[in-house]
């Protein structure tokens, strides 16, 4: 995948991700989280995610490795 800057590019990449033919499931192998922030680290990649005020964990960084 490459380098994407910005919610627009990174929406667009991250919509072949979620597709059927390649689903993307994290499943983690370390989780670290400080309130309402987590570092999650799978085989795939690591990401940074949010938990909003309605309690929905949203990606905020992801990068998968290559």
């Amino acid at each position: 995948m490459p380098e994407v800057r910005g919610s627009r590019e990174a929406a667009k990449a991250l919509a072949g991700i979620h597709d059927e033919a390649r689903p993307y499931l994290a499943g983690p192998r370390r989780v670290v989280q400080i309130r309402s922030r987590a570092l999650v680290v799978t085989h795939q990649g690591a990401n940074v995610v949010h938990r909003g005020d309605d309690g929905a964990w949203r990606y905020e960084v992801l990068h998968l490795w290559t």
